[in-house]
């Protein structure tokens, strides 16, 4: 009978060229991952700083918004108005011989030029009227 050779596959040698491949991978690994976290850690607190600035911004300029709509409505108020065009414009509502009064149906009947021109007319007529 023949003895059975129990031989174990022998390992691979390293070989100098595969020791520094693993060698630089490892400290490559050792040095970029501290590196990574730190660089991640600097941009999240830079992107919070930078979020909590635009919530900031959009704080004021909200407020700024409301104040402004508050003060629309008060200047355009209609009786502010009409208190402006009487007191300081010496403005009043026009008399009966100053309306015109135009008919839709008649007005969608001419060409356009000719109402043009005729509101042109009836503006220049109302504004060179002397009043009494």
């Amino acid at each position: 009978m023949k003895k059975s050779k129990n031989k174990r596959p022998t390992p691979k040698r390293l070989t100098p060229a595969r020791f520094l491949c693993i060698a630089a991978l490892t400290v490559g690994g050792l040095v970029l991952f501290p590196l990574f976290t730190v660089w991640k850690q600097v941009y999240i607190t830079s992107t919070s700083r930078y979020l909590t600035a635009q919530a900031d911004s959009l704080a004021v300029l909200t407020r700024r918004a409301a104040r402004l709509s508050v003060e629309v409505e008060k200047l355009s108020s209609t009786q502010r108005v009409e208190t402006i065009a009487r007191e300081h414009l010496d403005m009043d509502y026009p008399g009966s011989d100053r309306v015109v009064i135009v008919d839709p149906k008649e007005a969608m009947r001419k060409p356009k030029v000719a109402v043009r021109n005729e509101f042109l007319t009836v503006l220049f007529n109302s504004l060179s009227r002397e009043e009494p």
